[in-house]
């Protein structure tokens, strides 16, 4: 089973993550993070693993109006984070949100 979806295109490197970043603009996204997979590996695993990964990134895109749309659609699948006993100002939170499946044992993502 595959879960990936591949394109080869006559580009550089450099070019294609710029021309990448271009269309996700065209369409409202933004690139909220970056991860370079080849440092990171090159960094944590050694160089050996970052050359072997080659060229890699993750772009962490995300288009505002589409996910207050997903969010405001279905609020209640979003558990926001307690706040901490010791987080700094009135109201303030530390973490993320955790979406649930639709029901125990649904599947999740995509």
């Amino acid at each position: 089973m595959t879960y990936t979806h591949a394109i080869t295109v006559p580009l550089s490197w450099q070019d294609a993550v710029e021309r990448t970043r271009g269309a996700l603009a065209e369409q409202g996204f933004g690139v909220l993070t970056e991860i370079d997979v080849k440092e990171t590996f090159s960094q944590k695993l050694g160089q050996e693993a970052g050359a072997s990964v080659g060229d890699y990134i993750i772009l962490g895109a995300c288009n505002p109006q589409l996910a207050q749309r997903g969010i405001t659609a279905e609020p209640h699948r979003i558990q926001r984070p307690a706040p901490f006993p010791d987080a700094p100002g009135p109201g303030a939170a530390l973490g993320g949100f955790r979406f649930h499946p639709a029901r125990p044992g649904a599947p999740r993502g995509p």
